[in-house]
């Protein structure tokens, strides 16, 4: 009779068999691990290098911001926070900095010839033959014999090109696709060419007054008050150009109202040299300058699209930096002006009717078996007083002593520089 499936014996093969043992072994090395995990046993490996990589010192200095603030004394608890919190934040930016430098790869180029090879010798031609077909691709040639010599100025993003010539020549190209933007004859002098503060609009220094122009050539203001122009620098986070003419003057123009901020006479004659200060903005009668290749895609991206430079031109004008704060020491502007702050603490003083920052005045407490006497009282109060008294005169003396030293120093340095001579410098 046919066997039911509640009557069959466990026939299995040894292959099964086989698995099943490896499979209960499985689980009771899952079930060990759990017990001494339990136990507080770890079966993980250590880790060989704990903690972050360390970062090399030069890696570091390139990215530092300064020196660090110290804390004043006598500051109050707040301000110490703020000031350590701050410290705190500008130290892991430039650990992050340093640390993600590695994902740029790009570096300044350079020339390297072969033995006994001068470098002046190789033309543009070998080089485009030597380099890659997409970095052969950025390799043109303008041919620009009949109204020069040229003024050329890059863009911000470095993708618009803005050339000038004496005789009246202006075009811009977009020269990473070859597109020519405009090209038009002014019919006059041309002393300088700088593109604003985007690529939509341009300045042209000509022969009599300054003019600005679209992208596509057409004249949107004439400025008769900036005359005999022959230099020209942009401060992009002002919004100012700055123009150095043939009179000696240096003038300063806001493009984002269109207005005169400033004219001054230098009084030294023909001005035809400026450059400007990346850091604190000044303008300087001097040229040495440099570029990295390395671009900030959050500042300025050449390849940003219509839309994203319309956002970065909204942000840019809502952050732009009053002329007023332009110094010798950016680290200012960091710092508490003294003397608005006294000012607008005494209006403060005056609508209370108190010193909410005075120090409260001493009030001794009450002992007992007859020790809060009036003349026991009056005595600490006098204690008291002497102690704040000697603690103002020690400050006084301390700051007094550190003024004589400064100008001891000074003394000495004018002393020193005083004895030399001018030829001093020719003597070896």
């Amino acid at each position: 009779p046919p066997k039911r499936y509640w009557e069959e014996t466990d026939q299995r093969r040894p292959e099964e068999e086989q698995g099943t043992a490896v499979q209960n072994q499985n689980k009771a090395t899952v079930k060990e691990r759990s017990l001494k995990r339990k136990d507080g046993e770890s079966l993980e490996k250590k880790d060989p290098f704990p903690g972050e990589a360390p970062i090399p010192h030069k890696q570091l200095q390139k990215f530092q911001r300064g020196e660090k603030y110290k804390v004043p004394a006598g500051a109050r608890r707040r301000l110490k926070e703020a000031i350590i919190s701050s410290e705190a934040m500008s130290e892991l930016a430039q650990k992050q900095a340093a640390r993600y430098d590695l994902l740029l790869p790009e570096d300044a180029g350079f020339l390297e010839g072969d033995e006994d090879e001068d470098t002046n010798t190789i033309s543009q031609d070998d080089i485009a033959d030597a380099i890659d077909i997409t970095s052969g691709s950025k390799y043109f040639n303008l041919h620009l014999s009949q109204f020069g010599p040229y003024r050329l100025d890059y863009g911000r993003t470095g993708r618009h090109l803005l050339v000038g010539g004496k005789k009246g020549h202006v075009a811009c190209i977009d020269w990473q696709s070859k597109d020519l933007m405009c090209e038009m004859n002014v019919m006059e002098t041309v002393n300088d060419v700088k593109w604003l503060h985007t690529e939509a609009m341009f300045a042209v220094a000509q022969k009599r007054w300054l003019y600005i122009y679209d992208s596509k050539g057409l004249e949107l203001h004439c400025v008769k008050k900036f005359n005999d122009v022959l230099r020209m620098q942009f401060l992009p986070y002002h919004f100012l150009l700055a123009t150095a003419s043939a009179t000696g003057f240096l003038q300063y123009l806001d493009v984002s109202v269109g207005k005169e901020i400033a004219a001054i006479c230098t009084k030294m004659g023909r001005l035809d040299v400026i450059n400007s200060c990346r850091e604190n903005s000044l303008l300087f009668c001097v040229t040495p300058g440099a570029g990295e290749p390395n671009f900030d895609a959050l500042d300025t991206n050449p390849f940003r699209s219509s839309k994203q430079r319309q956002e970065w031109e909204v942000k840019a004008l809502l952050e732009k930096v009053q002329p007023e704060l332009i110094g010798l020491d950016p680290g200012q502007l960091s710092k508490v002006d003294q003397a608005s702050f006294e000012q607008r603490h005494k209006e403060h003083v005056e609508a209370l009717g108190f010193d909410p920052l005075a120090k409260d005045k001493f009030k001794p407490k009450t002992k007992k078996k007859g020790r809060s006497s009036a003349g026991a009282i009056e005595k600490r109060k006098r204690k008291v007083a002497h102690e704040d008294q000697r603690d103002e005169i020690r400050q006084t003396v301390q700051e007094r002593t550190e003024r004589d030293k400064e100008q001891k120093e000074k003394s000495n340095e004018k002393k020193k520089l005083g004895n030399k001579s001018t030829l001093d410098r020719f003597r070896k």
